[in-house]
């Protein structure tokens, strides 16, 4: 608690002295993973079905309390506190662990965008560390549901065109979304997945020539 209050107070002066201090003397860990050897993406030995997000921008119009209340509320948020140096806050979240790590920041990235509350764009990094914090009125709860949300890519429509040649882009032209549409559909009404591997390869090639929605459909 001291060290933490002292970080705070030396924070309002001095911001990068602050971050110094958290860095030399708060204890931190990994919230999502478990990993042997070196902190990396590709030495996770085990994934953990919590991922931490910060929040360090106050919305217009929101106090700091109202805004851990907020997010709180959520029923897959279940503890919010301080942040170490005290000018946001941070929440772990409970989800899906079947899904992939990347896919759901992103869903929870739009889902608190749609509240007009932006997340740490940092903390798609599932190798992320977590400073301990300090905070005399921490929010916490133990029912709690499970993160389940689904990525859909913000469509800017341009201006129609013909696609003459088909390329790898992440830009879907208006006669495209149909077809994104129907895929989609498809995923989640008819229940379609590849049965065989040959299949889903193909299904992989085709869904590249949407860009990073044809990924989002892919993982989907």
């Amino acid at each position: 608690k001291r060290c933490v209050n002292d970080i705070r107070d030396t924070n309002r002066t001095d911001p990068k002295a602050a971050k110094a201090m958290k860095t030399a003397n708060l204890p931190c860990c990994t919230i999502s993973g478990l990993f042997e050897g070196e902190r990396k993406a590709n030495q996770v030995t085990a994934v953990n079905p919590i991922i931490c997000v910060d929040i360090d921008v106050i919305p217009e119009g929101m106090t700091l309390d109202g805004l851990k209340k907020k997010v709180f509320d959520l029923p897959y948020v279940f503890y919010v506190s301080l942040s170490a140096r005290g000018e946001g806050i941070f929440a772990l979240v409970y989800y899906n662990i079947d899904k992939d790590f990347l896919y759901i920041f992103k869903a929870l990235q739009q889902d608190f965008k749609n509240m007009g509350i932006e997340i740490d764009k940092a903390c798609k990094d599932i190798c992320r560390l977590r400073f301990v914090s300090w905070d005399e009125h921490p929010l916490e709860k133990e029912d709690v549901e499970m993160y389940d949300g689904d990525y859909l890519p913000e469509f800017d429509y341009p201006e129609y065109q013909p696609v003459v040649e088909r390329k790898n882009n992440s830009q879907v032209y208006i006669d495209d979304y149909f077809t994104y549409k129907t895929i989609k559909y498809l995923i989640n009404v008819c229940g379609y997945r590849a049965d065989e591997y040959q299949d889903w390869l193909m299904d992989g090639f085709r869904l590249a020539t949407f860009g990073e929605y044809g990924h989002a459909l892919f993982m989907h």
